[in-house]
């Protein structure tokens, strides 16, 4: 209704990862993305994504690292 008290929405990411967008994982958070791009941790990503599949994970987390990944190849990658 029009009187109701603003609400925020939440965005289904941990759907679209199990979906199509799950090939972002494979591709900006695979050991050779991480390597070359030189700023995480490959064991500790690794960790986050386990954790992401097991339904225990935060997937925001999974998105912040995949969002800045692709910066990354954008703009930083030569």
């Amino acid at each position: 209704t029009m009187h109701r008290d603003k609400m925020g929405f939440s965005i289904p990411v941990f759907e679209w990862f199990h979906d199509e967008m799950g090939l972002y994982i494979e591709k900006y958070l695979s050991k050779e993305s991480i390597d070359k791009s030189g700023i995480f941790n490959y064991s500790y990503v690794n960790k986050i994504i386990y954790s992401f599949r097991s339904r225990q994970g935060d997937p925001h987390k999974l998105w912040l690292l995949i969002v800045f990944q692709m910066w990354w190849f954008r703009w930083m990658n030569d």
